[in-house]
């Protein structure tokens, strides 16, 4: 019997530490300080292949990737502010 309440015991346990590290990171967010951190983090990835054909576009807040080739190096170009502010107005009204 012992050897039947061990996993479930393990189980509660694994459980119960996911939501208190959840609940941690969810207050961490409320304030504006954790906004400027979530917009940094932020990278919006494209891509496109199949038989002979590559496309890979990844957009940060400061620079923009362009990779067309699979064994070729991407392009990087300058985000302007404007058009990461309009991505991100367009990714808060997903939310």
């Amino acid at each position: 019997m012992l050897n039947y309440l061990n996993p479930i015991a393990m189980k509660f346990l694994f459980s119960l530490i996911i939501i208190i590290f959840t609940s941690k990171e969810c207050n961490n967010n409320s304030n504006s300080s954790g906004v400027n951190q979530l917009q940094e983090a932020v990278t919006f990835e494209y891509s496109t292949l199949s038989r002979g054909y590559y496309n890979n576009v990844k957009i940060s807040e400061s620079t923009i990737l362009i990779q067309k080739d699979r064994n070729s190096k991407a392009i990087s170009k300058a985000c302007s502010k404007g058009d990461w502010s309009k991505l991100m107005s367009l990714l808060n009204e997903i939310d």
